[in-house]
């Protein structure tokens, strides 16, 4: 059986993901103050701060129903800017990164309770699917990404 893949549109992209990044900076996380939040732009290269990118070139619609419902896919990439100027910051350095795949975990295994999600929207999956990875180093600053995605299906009109 083939997959038809349609992009999600801009506006269902965003409405969706607004409701992960509200869940996102409510959650405690060691090293991760509330203020170190970030949507697309880091506001400095000189403190730690943790930072939402949306992929919305990679969000996609997949086998659309008749009726209009289908599975969908919304990737997201985190990034922490974080010292490394020892080892042992290097090592501790995807910890959030990691806690927050944990989270995800746990909240996916809770039926998203937390999570508030539009009534058409009822979420599968939340999931780290590429491992953090350094993307920069700079003054003994570094960048740390790791991507994420929700998958969920969206009801079609009768639904």
């Amino acid at each position: 059986m083939e997959i038809k893949r349609n992009k999600l549109t801009f506006e269902e992209y965003n409405r969706v993901f607004e409701c992960i990044y509200g869940f996102m900076k409510k959650l405690e996380i060691p090293n991760i103050k509330k203020s170190m939040w970030k949507l697309e732009f880091m506001t400095s290269s000189k403190s730690d701060q943790i930072m939402v990118q949306r992929v919305s070139n990679r969000a996609e619609k997949l086998n659309e129903n008749i009726i209009g419902g289908y599975t969908a896919v919304l990737p997201f990439y985190i990034n922490y800017l974080s010292s490394a100027r020892t080892e042992d910051a290097l090592l501790r350095i995807t910890e959030p990164l990691d806690t927050l795949a944990k989270k995800f975990e746990e909240e996916m295994h809770n039926n998203f309770i937390s999570i508030s999600f539009p009534d058409d929207i009822v979420p599968q999956r939340l999931e780290m699917v590429v491992n953090p990875g350094s993307t920069t180093l700079e003054n003994g600053m570094t960048v740390f990404t790791a991507m994420y995605q929700l998958t969920y299906y969206k009801k079609g009109a009768f639904e």
